[in-house]
C-alpha cells in the first residue's frame, strides 16, 4: 500500500472516529435536552388543561353564588311558590347557565325541588343525576360552606357546585342547600383539547387503568404517588397522566393528555440535521486535512523519492538530490547528499582496498578464496584458478577433491558453518595435469556485528612434499621395525639351537 493511501486511511479514520464520537455525544445531549423540554412542555400542557377546568369550576361556583345568595331563593325554600319556578327554573334559563341539574334540599336533606334539563347544546344524551347520592352526602349541609369541583359517581364525572341558601346580603339562617350540576362527557374535554391543541380525557381513578390499559406504566407511576407522569413512545407521541382532585380534594380522578411531541420531533429532526451537517463537515475536514498533508508533506516526499530514484538510476557517484526549502525535507535531502558523499568515499576506499588485496592475493603462492552466505565462491586468486582442474560456477571444487576425501571434507565444513567457527583440514586435490597433491585448507568465518555469518575467507596450501616425506618416513620406519622384528626372531632361534645342543652334549651352560 502506498504511503499516500496509508496516510489517507489513518488521517480519515482518526478524524472520522474522533468526530463521530464527538457528534454522537452532542447528538445524545441534544436529544436529551429536547426530550426534557418535551416533558416540561407536556407538564405545562396538562397544567394548562387543568387550569381551564379549574376556571370553569370557579365560573360554575360564581353562577351558583348568584342563586344561592338571593332573597327570592331564600323565600322559595319557605313558600315553594310556582312563580319562582316558572320564572327561573325553566330549561332556557338553566341551559344559558350551562346547568343540567338544579337541586334544592332542605336542612334535613329532603328534596324541595329538583330540575333536570334533558340536554345541553352539543350534548345529545339525557342525564340521570345521582340525587340520592347527594341527599346522603350530609357533609355538604353540615359544614354550611360552598363546595365546587369535579366528582366521580358511578363511573361518571360531574361538575358540581354546592352552596347554602341565604339572603342576598348573606344573612339569615340557611334554609337549605342549592346544587348546580353538569355531567362532563368527552365532548367537554374535546373542547378543552381544541383550545390546547391536545387530546384530553378525564377518567375515574378506580377504572382508569382498566379502561386505558395501553398506558399501564403511566398509571403504575401515578399509583405510586407521583402527581404527574409523562411517557413518550418511538413515534414521539406524548402521554401525560395527572391525578385531579375531586370536590373533596381527594385524587380520585385521572386526567390523561395525548398529543404529538412536536418539540421532541423537531429535536430529533434537528439532531439528524446536525448529524448530516457533521458528516458533511467531517468529510470536508478530512479532504482539507489530506490536501494540506498532500501539499505540505506527501508532495515533497514524492519529489524527494523521485530525486533519489534519479540519482540511483544515473549511477553517477557525483550526482546529488535537489530539494528546495528550509524544512525537514530539505534537511533530509542534505542528509542524503552527505550520505552519498560518504558512500562515494567509502566505495573508493573499498575499491582501493580490494585492488590492493587482489594484487597481494594474486602474488601469493597459495590458493585464496572467499565464499558468500550460500557457500558459493565469490573470489579465487590466480593460483587457485591456475591450480584447479575446474570450479563449476565457482560454487565448489568438489570435482577436484579426491573421492575418498570428499565426504570427510563436506561434513567438516558443514559442521563449522553451523557453529560459525573456523576450520582446518587436509585432503587430496587434483591438479590440471591430472595428478593429485596433498593440500591443507584453512578458513575463518566472516561474521557481522549482529552475529550473522556472511561467508568464509580461506587459503589452500600445497603440502604434498611434506606429506610425501611424512608418508615415506612412515614407510621407512615401518621397514625398520619389520627388519628389527626379523633380527629379533633370528636371535631367538639361535638361542634355542644353542640350548638344544647343550642339552644333547650334557654340557653346562658355560661350556657352550
Amino acid at each position: 500500500m502506498k504511503l499516500r493511501a496509508k496516510v489517507f486511511l489513518i488521517v480519515s479514520g482518526a478524524i472520522v472516529v474522533l468526530l463521530s464520537v464527538s457528534f454522537w455525544i452532542i447528538y445524545q445531549k441534544l436529544e436529551r435536552e429536547f426530550v426534557a423540554a418535551q416533558y416540561d412542555d407536556a407538564l405545562a400542557q396538562i397544567e394548562t388543561s387543568s387550569g381551564i377546568i379549574n376556571r370553569d369550576i370557579d365560573s360554575f361556583s360564581i353562577k351558583l353564588a348568584d342563586w344561592a345568595q338571593w332573597d327570592d331563593s331564600y323565600d322559595f325554600m319557605e313558600s315553594h311558590n310556582q312563580d319562582y319556578i316558572d320564572s327561573n327554573l325553566n330549561d332556557e334559563s338553566l341551559q344559558s347557565l350551562g346547568v343540567q341539574m338544579a337541586l334544592f334540599l332542605d336542612p334535613d336533606g329532603g328534596v324541595v325541588y329538583e330540575k333536570q334539563v334533558e340536554s345541553l347544546e352539543g350534548s345529545e344524551e339525557s342525564v340521570e343525576f345521582p340525587t340520592k347520592y347527594l341527599q346522603e352526602k350530609a357533609v355538604f349541609r353540615e359544614q354550611q360552606k360552598p363546595f365546587a369541583g369535579l366528582i366521580s359517581i358511578d363511573g361518571n364525572i360531574f361538575l358540581l357546585a354546592v352552596r347554602p341558601i341565604v339572603k342576598s346580603d348573606g344573612s339569615g339562617e340557611p334554609r337549605g342547600t342549592l346544587y348546580f350540576g353538569r355531567q362532563l362527557k368527552q365532548e367537554y374535554f374535546d373542547e378543552i383539547g381544541k383550545i390546547s391543541h391536545v387530546q384530553l380525557d378525564m377518567l375515574p381513578a378506580a377504572v382508569a387503568s382498566a379502561i386505558d390499559s395501553e398506558h399501564s406504566d403511566l398509571f403504575m407511576e401515578l399509583a405510586q404517588g407521583v402527581r404527574s407522569s409523562v411517557t413518550m413512545n418511538h413515534e414521539r407521541e406524548v402521554h401525560v397522566g395527572q391525578y385531579f382532585p375531586d370536590i373533596f380534594g381527594d385524587p380520585t380522578l385521572v386526567s390523561l393528555l395525548h398529543y404529538d411531541g412536536y418539540i421532541a420531533a423537531h429535536g430529533f429532526e434537528a439532531s439528524i440535521l446536525f448529524g448530516e451537517v457533521g458528516i458533511f463537515l467531517s468529510v470536508m475536514f478530512v479532504i482539507v486535512v489530506f490536501l494540506l498533508i498532500e501539499w505540505l508533506v506527501l508532495k515533497k516526499l514524492l519529489r524527494l523519492e523521485m530525486e533519489v530514484k534519479r540519482v540511483t538510476d544515473s549511477q553517477n557517484p557525483d550526482d546529488r538530490v535537489t530539494v528546495g526549502g528550509s524544512d525537514e525535507f530539505a534537511s533530509l535531502g542534505n542528509g542524503i547528499n552527505e550520505m552519498l558523499v560518504s558512500l562515494r568515499d567509502m566505495i573508493e576506499r573499498t575499491l582501493q582496498s580490494e585492488g590492493r588485496f587482489d594484487v597481494i592475493a594474486n602474488l601469493a603462492p597459495v590458493m585464496i578464496w572467499m565464499t558468500d552466505t550460500e557457500g558459493k565462491y565469490v573470489y579465487l586468486n590466480k593460483s587457485a584458478e591456475t591450480f584447479l582442474v575446474s570450479v563449476s560456477g565457482k560454487s565448489d571444487w568438489g570435482e577436484a577433491v579426491f573421492v575418498e576425501d570428499l565426504g570427510v571434507r563436506k561434513a567438516l565444513i558443514e559442521e563449522a558453518q553451523a557453529a560459525k567457527r573456523a576450520f582446518r583440514l587436509e585432503y587430496r586435490l587434483q591438479k590440471k595435469d591430472g595428478g593429485y597433491v596433498w593440500v591443507s585448507e584453512s578458513a575463518v568465518p566472516h561474521i557481522t556485528s549482529s552475529g550473522k555469518l556472511v561467508g568464509y575467507l580461506g587459503v589452500v596450501v600445497d603440502i604434498h612434499q611434506e606429506k610425501e616425506i611424512q608418508i615415506q618416513s612412515k614407510a621407512f620406519t615401518r621397514e625398520i621395525e619389520e627388519m628389527n622384528e626379523m633380527f629379533m626372531a633370528r636371535e631367538e632361534k639361535i638361542l634355542e639351537l644353542k640350548e638344544e645342543i647343550r642339552r644333547l652334549r650334557g654340557d653346562s651352560k658355560e661350556n657352550i
